[in-house]
């Protein structure tokens, strides 16, 4: 069996993860569409659960989804910035280092990247998604937290 070459496998799951940003976006109503990300935590219900995901200055989220099984609590957002996305995982990174979390950063160049965090004792962790789709970068931020730990 044949293997593919990695950068174009990479830049082929880049390109469907921005399509599924597209498809995702689309199918939300507008008055969903943009939320400012409220002071202190990301969670619109204001709750410090997930208070340890980094704040992107002036970011603007969307898609806001919460999921809750009896081990782990799920929060994911996304947000969109004009230009390039490296700005916003150097951010993450360097947040998430500061923060003690172990990180893992993929490049698929100029269209795309991913992060992994996970703090030592792997109760949290947190997958970054970042898409270039012609002048605007797509951002998809998904957080877990094992429950009663």
């Amino acid at each position: 069996m044949r293997k593919g070459n990695p950068v174009v496998r990479i830049l082929f799951s880049v390109l469907l993860i921005g399509v599924m940003f597209y498809y995702v976006r689309q199918q939300q109503p507008a008055s969903s569409q943009s939320r400012l990300l409220p002071q202190g935590s990301p969670s619109e219900e204001n709750s410090v659960r997930f208070a340890w995901v980094p704040r992107y200055p002036g970011a603007e989220i969307s898609g806001i989804r919460t999921q809750r099984t009896a081990d782990q609590t799920t929060y994911a957002f996304q947000f969109e910035i004009k230009g390039d996305f490296a700005p916003v995982m150097n951010f993450f990174e360097s947040q998430l280092r500061t923060a003690g979390f172990h990180v893992v950063r993929k490049t698929g160049g100029e269209f795309g990247a991913t992060l992994h965090a996970e703090d030592s004792l792997g109760i949290r962790w947190v997958d970054i998604t970042a898409g270039k789709a012609q002048e605007v970068s797509e951002i998809d931020v998904t957080a877990v937290a094992r429950n009663g730990v």
